[in-house]
């Protein structure tokens, strides 16, 4: 079906003439979601990335957009994790960047699928290229009709493209922050469970994960490891600093607790690595 649909669009599936393009070995991979705002009618969308780098160009990835039905407090009610509906995803597979476009009605139908960019073998240049085009594109099509009164951006879409802005820089593939993975952006307001106890868990199950907190009144970005490996009813996260690999006791989430508050709380460690600005 979806072949049918790139011939009537006028776009070949095919994969372009000369050698396939494939990833260079080396590749090392990592993934980050965080939230775009503001939520709709209980309809909360989330901005999910998985990148390849090799020698500091993104030479892999995926940039996938998805209806997460609830928010937390239907996540406390039912004590089951909140169901993610497809809405599009733009990436690299089969010799080209193809852009796919999900029915978040029919969440079972295959997506409408069209070829934006083909390549051949030795495109990493390109595809590096092509990885900062989709989310500047992205970051201006999802802003633009939902600027504030006063020209600002909604709380965690600030934080989320800022996280993304940050993450292209060599510290967060060789550097200090190359602890940073599988990370959940958040802001200084949401609740722990919601981050780590439902959204880190959803994504990175049992998988060492950090979260980022963006804090507006300092304009920093702070950055804990924590465990998403809990159940729901558990309600737990394993939070350490950057410098200490050993697992410190579990801090019981609750809440009345915010990310903000668990920043705090670790950062009075005098070892703590300060975050981003």
């Amino acid at each position: 079906m979806a072949n049918r649909r790139e011939r009537r669009a006028g776009r070949s599936s095919k994969p372009p003439q000369g050698k396939p393009y494939k990833p260079p070995f080396g590749v090392e991979y990592n993934e980050f979601v965080g939230e775009l705002g503001p939520a709709k009618a209980g309809t909360h969308t989330e901005l999910h990335v998985r990148y390849g780098v090799r020698d500091e160009k993104y030479v892999d990835w995926s940039i996938t957009l998805l209806a997460r039905l609830g928010g937390l407090e239907d996540f406390k009610r039912t004590k089951k994790h909140l169901e993610r509906r497809k809405l599009q995803r733009i990436d690299v597979s089969n010799s080209a960047i193809r852009h796919h476009k999900f029915d978040p009605l029919n969440p079972g139908r295959p997506p409408e699928t069209t070829v934006a960019v083909p390549l051949t073998a030795g495109n990493y240049e390109l595809v590096d290229q092509q990885y900062g085009t989709r989310l500047n594109e992205l970051y201006r099509m999802w802003v633009a009709p939902r600027l504030g009164l006063d020209g600002s951006v909604e709380p965690h879409t600030f934080a989320t493209f800022g996280f993304v802005e940050k993450n292209r820089e060599p510290e967060f593939q060789d550097g200090i922050y190359s602890w940073v993975r599988n990370t959940v952006v958040s802001i200084d307001s949401d609740e722990p469970d919601d981050v780590i106890v439902e959204r880190a868990a959803s994504y990175f199950p049992g998988r060492p994960s950090t979260t980022a907190v963006w804090l507006p009144s300092s304009g920093r970005m702070k950055f804990m490891k924590i465990d998403p490996g809990q159940q729901p009813e558990e309600a737990e996260a394993a939070l350490s600093s950057a410098d200490d690999d050993s697992a410190d006791t579990p801090l019981r989430v609750s809440g009345t607790q915010t990310m903000g508050m668990l920043v705090e709380y670790v950062n009075r460690g005098d070892s703590w690595i300060d975050g981003l600005s």
